[in-house]
């Protein structure tokens, strides 16, 4: 039997690289999907390869800074698919400015998808497996720049720090309901949201890739692989932990941008 059979997971931000990459995971482990995404119809490609696998898939347009849309999207995922047994919270924005350039409304709007709409994700579905007296599972992605610095991110690299905490609040708090609550904290994936990092500059990609220690960047089904071990029975023990996949990179300080092409005018670019 399928780890995940009889389960359903809410896994947002499923239009992306590591979204769809958990979703592919997850309905390959047999587990019903809800998938969650600001833009619904660019959900599709990855909602058609999971019914391949022959498991029940719904989709559902997500704005998380809004929590009126967390909980239209938790109550419908309830609705039609009977309750939630996991969650995957990948959904998250990333802008680049100095701390000196700085808008407040990108300093409130990184808060706002990566932290509170994070917190909000997470309490409704707790809330719904506390009511069925059912457990669960949450995982919830973070990056290793909750706990290394990425210059030129430091709106991003606070929120996930706060993300980092969130998953040990959670954790604590509902351990004692059967639900466990984990984090995974990725370097560098290959998908086309970090693209642009590599576009700074000729020798950024190489820079990087020498200073990863295993000499390559993850993929989204790396990721996924993470995240259906911690939402598997065979994870039953780990709770309110963070797991780095970064192929070493944080041992070399995880620098992402080094002083050759740091420059303080660089156009922003956006990670959902």
């Amino acid at each position: 039997m399928p780890t995940f059979s009889g389960k359903t997971a809410i896994v947002t931000g499923a239009a992306g690289g590591i979204g769809g990459g958990v979703a592919l995971r997850l309905a390959e482990g047999g587990a019903d999907l809800a998938l969650f995404d600001i833009n619904e119809a660019d959900i599709e490609p990855i909602a058609g390869k999971c019914r391949a696998a022959g498991v029940n898939v719904t989709t559902a347009m997500v704005d998380q800074t809004d929590p009126g849309s967390i909980q239209q999207g938790i109550d419908r995922a309830v609705e039609q698919h009977g309750g939630v047994d996991i969650l995957s919270a990948n959904a998250g924005y990333c802008a680049l400015s100095t701390l000196l350039q700085q808008p407040l409304d990108e300093w409130n709007k990184h808060l706002a998808i990566n932290l509170t709409g994070t917190m909000l994700l997470a309490q409704g579905v707790a809330r719904n497996m506390v009511e069925r007296k059912s457990g669960g599972v949450i995982v919830i992605v973070s990056s290793g720049a909750a706990v290394q610095h990425v210059d030129q991110a430091s709106a991003y690299s606070v929120s996930k720090a706060g993300v980092k905490m969130l998953t040990e609040c959670l954790a604590s708090e509902l351990g004692p309901h059967r639900i466990r609550v984990n984090g995974i904290m990725p370097g560098l994936i290959e998908t086309g949201m970090v693209s642009p990092i590599f576009d700074l500059s000729p020798t950024s990609k190489s820079h990087l890739t020498s200073r990863t220690p295993v000499g390559h960047f993850g993929t989204p089904d790396d990721v996924g692989a993470l995240v259906a071990f911690l939402a598997s029975p065979d994870a039953r023990y780990i709770n309110g932990h963070s797991v780095m996949i970064d192929g070493g990179a944080l041992l070399h300080d995880f620098q992402w941008f080094h002083q050759d092409y740091t420059e303080s005018h660089t156009e922003n670019w956006t990670l959902i």
